[in-house]
């Protein structure tokens, strides 16, 4: 990843709100599973999927949005 999109990822990130960018990270940057991350967060895994699922759209559509 160029350095460029890497900035652009983590301004991305940065804009989630927190329960979405805690979510990610533990999965995404800290590779933990989603089972792990649900046990982290005290929260069913079905939350932690529909967290992950909401951050990953957000971050796409900020990132198509900065390319353009």
């Amino acid at each position: 990843v160029t350095k460029l999109l890497h900035d652009d990822i983590e301004r991305a990130l940065d804009a989630l709100p927190d329960v979405f960018r805690i979510a990610v990270v533990l999965v995404d940057v800290q590779g933990h599973s989603y089972a792990e991350a649900a046990q982290l967060l005290e929260v069913p895994v079905g939350t932690v999927r529909s967290r992950i699922f909401r951050a990953r759209e957000a971050i796409d559509q900020r990132i198509a949005a900065m390319v353009q």
